[in-house]
């Protein structure tokens, strides 16, 4: 039986006014998805994708959204693409 995956990182911080939480490993290269809110009123939840489609990372900037969503919403999209 492999060992199991590691959980995924978390960090949090408030700078110039924004509050941004994360879940996950920010890729140097991937994806940004908008799953709520607009980037445009820095107030938004996102997702990033690695180059092979999976979520590697998940962020709330000055959404009101839970960090247990947050950690649910990766762990479900990881799932989901993990049967690709």
């Amino acid at each position: 039986m492999p060992p199991p995956a590691p959980s995924p990182g978390y960090f949090w911080t408030e700078v110039f006014g924004l509050s941004v939480r994360v879940f996950g490993s920010l890729p140097a290269h991937g994806r940004l998805q908008v799953m709520d809110g607009d980037l445009d009123s820095a107030n938004a939840v996102v997702r990033w994708t690695g180059q092979d489609q999976r979520a590697v990372a998940v962020a709330a900037i000055n959404h009101p959204v839970s960090a247990r969503y947050l950690r649910r919403a990766l762990d479900e999209h990881m799932e989901e693409t993990s049967h690709v």
